[in-house]
């Protein structure tokens, strides 16, 4: 008989309003501020930002569903920022940290131009022993919300369309 000894579970949620949503959010977002570090394969803002309380204000609503589904009393954002991928542009497997939760809004994103996000799972198949991946299905204005600390990627962007996503990291009080 089969059982089920570990799963991982993640949340997604369409964001209501997303256009004027995407309208807010983009006018916080400085595109002067995103830079290339030596070792990024891509654009970001990440620690040179200033809008994670605009953040909470216009995704609230997300992030209240969130919260009550993991019966958690109050969330505290631990971090927010954008991330631009240019033709050939990518993101390393990585994760955000061994506690709390990370987050993906694909503010930028073309269904048939762009990749999703990639997630490994942390254990390889016991019969193979081939490392799962799995993506989910992406689209613009939705929000992504994983365990910290899976193991997650991105695929060359192959378009002259920029790719644009949203993080953020979650912990609890």
């Amino acid at each position: 008989m089969q059982s089920t000894l570990f799963e991982t579970k993640f949340y997604s949620y369409y964001i209501n309003d997303w256009e004027s949503k995407k309208e807010k959010i983009s006018k916080e977002i400085n595109t002067a501020e995103l830079i290339r570090k030596p070792d990024q394969m891509f654009t970001s803002d990440r620690g040179n930002n200033n809008y994670q309380s605009e953040f909470v204000e216009i995704f609230k609503n997300e992030l209240a569903l969130f919260s009550n589904e993991i019966k958690v009393a109050s969330l505290d954002i631990g971090d927010v920022w954008s991330v631009s991928y240019a033709k050939g542009d990518f993101h390393i497997p990585h994760n955000h940290s061994g506690v709390g939760y990370s987050g993906i809004i694909y503010l930028d994103y073309n269904e048939t131009l762009h990749s999703p996000t990639y997630f490994i799972n942390p254990t390889n198949d016991p019969v193979t022993d081939q490392t799962e991946i799995k993506n989910i299905e992406a689209s613009e204005g939705l929000m992504i919300i994983v365990p910290s600390n899976i193991l997650h990627y991105t695929l060359p962007n192959n378009s002259h369309t920029i790719k644009t996503i949203i993080g953020f990291d979650l912990k609890f009080r």
